[in-house]
């Protein structure tokens, strides 16, 4: 079995659970924009771009197409008001969150793979200011994966994890940096448990929500 999974960070949610696969006897593609070229046994390190079309095609065709994908890049410097967001801030998150999910299902389907993608994200639903280009993006995820199980099945099965704090994660560490409160996050086991599950055919396609936890 073969995944793609965003996140080379050693506190990252995308590491734990590339680390877990691996364990599990899965060959796993670990990429972000600062990762240094590696191979390490069953895990394969790139320096990759998603709002790249030639990386993601790259990525893709080196896995000889994946089993799974799981979207899980972070936000960034995206909390807070929104008038006190730079754009550069602003295009750099939707470029990751939202033009790379498109791009990266175009190549999927251009390769004709049969694959799960799990894009892991927070709660949908009204926001407070701090957070609502948050929730907007959280909105269009929903929709992307609500019209590619509509249009790509049994090809492209689309899961939208619903995800919460995780200890020592960039959106954990922004949350207090922007509250003032502690995040209390959880486990990043949470997460690999509900994600086993969507790989062991337990979760119908779509929302699937989180079981435990502050979820934003």
């Amino acid at each position: 079995m073969k995944a793609i999974i965003c996140g080379t960070k050693r506190e990252s949610i995308g590491r734990y659970i590339a680390d877990e696969l691996v364990r599990d006897g899965w060959d796993v593609w670990l990429y972000s924009r600062i990762a240094e070229n590696c191979d390490t046994g069953m895990m394969h390190e790139r320096r990759a771009d998603i709002t790249c079309e030639e990386h993601i095609a790259g990525l893709v065709t080196e896995s000889g197409n994946p089993d799974l994908v799981v979207m899980s890049a972070d936000t960034g410097g995206v909390f807070g008001s929104l008038k006190d967001i730079g754009a550069c801030a602003v295009r750099e998150f939707l470029d990751a969150k939202l033009l790379g999910s498109v791009l990266f299902v175009q190549r999927i389907l251009l390769h004709g793979a049969n694959t799960k993608i799990v894009f892991l994200a927070g709660k949908i639903g009204p926001k407070c200011e701090n957070f609502l280009l948050y929730g907007m993006v959280n909105s269009a995820i929903m929709s992307l994966v609500e019209e590619v199980n509509r249009h790509y099945q049994p090809r492209l099965e689309a899961y939208y994890l619903e995800t919460p704090l995780i200890s020592e994660s960039t959106i954990a560490k922004q949350y207090a940096k922007v509250t003032g409160k502690s995040a209390g996050g959880c486990e990043p086991s949470v997460v690999l448990d509900s994600l086993r599950e969507i790989l062991q055919d337990k979760h119908a396609q779509g929302f699937v929500p989180c079981v435990s936890g502050k979820v934003l």
